[in-house]
């Protein structure tokens, strides 16, 4: 049975949305930014007003968190990756898993075998940005970003175990749980990758070009001409140096739960 799989984004991570499933499982999706009355996230066009509306419906506590995580988000809307790199704490410099930037399709790892990336340098992190970049689409705008937990427990991996996937997937044990301080859940609006762009011109009977414009008739096949392309991403914030920094990350593609 076809779960989540669309003919818009063919490759979708279907574990977690099985394990859900299998259950009965389903988290509280919290709000993030503006949404529409039918559930959809409208574009934004300037950062600006993604973050502060988000600071201005989060819960108490949570706004310094979505202000931590900006300058992150904002180096991957830019594709600014030295950016990007300045933002990762020493922790997930010292050891990041291939999978964090290129994730699981179909349950199966693009990258299995890879061993993890041990003492990640700036041109390495350009490299596996890239390697993101060709699978999940060019970042283009945050669209969408919100708190997912500050709970310690959720953070430290020891609350209900579909809460901890969603907050913190699989990010290390040897991260100290007490520098742990929130898990930031965000959606980066991206221009689809050229296979993608191939697949749904010949599906369409369109262009390219009209492709990539977003420029989408109505059709019976899965694709939705009113939603821009996008990708999810989760970070946990940790405090290093008295700085709140990403010790954890992972691309993802879109969800039936988004």
């Amino acid at each position: 049975m076809n779960v989540i799989q669309n003919s818009r984004w063919p490759n979708l991570w279907l574990a977690p949305t099985l394990l859900m499933l299998a259950t009965g499982c389903v988290p509280e999706i919290k709000k993030a930014g503006v949404k529409q009355s039918n559930g959809s996230v409208p574009a934004v066009e300037q950062k600006g007003d993604v973050f502060a509306g988000a600071v201005q419906q989060a819960d108490p506590g949570e706004g310094p968190y979505i202000e931590a995580a900006k300058p992150f988000l904002n180096a991957i809307a830019d594709r600014d990756y030295t950016r990007v790199y300045e933002e990762i704490s020493s922790h997930a410099r010292a050891k990041t898993n291939p999978e964090q930037f290129v994730p699981p399709v179909n349950d199966k790892p693009p990258v299995a075998g890879a061993a993890p990336i041990q003492k990640m340098t700036p041109a390495q992190c350009a490299e596996w940005m890239k390697k993101m970049e060709s699978q999940l689409g060019v970042p283009d705008a945050v669209q969408h970003v919100y708190v997912h937990s500050i709970e310690p427990e959720v953070l430290a991996g020891k609350g209900d175990r579909i809460d901890v996937m969603f907050a913190i997937g699989g990010m290390p044990a040897e991260i100290p749980a007490d520098i742990r301080k929130a898990s930031v859940r965000a959606q980066i609006r991206c221009q689809l990758p050229d296979d993608q762009v191939k697949k749904i011109a010949h599906d369409l009977k369109i262009s390219e070009q009209q492709v990539r414009a977003g420029n989408w008739p109505e059709n019976d096949q899965g694709y939705d001409p009113d939603e821009r392309p996008y990708f999810n991403l989760k970070l946990v914030l940790v405090e290093e140096g008295g700085k709140l920094k990403v010790a954890y990350f992972e691309f993802m593609p879109p969800s039936l739960f988004d």
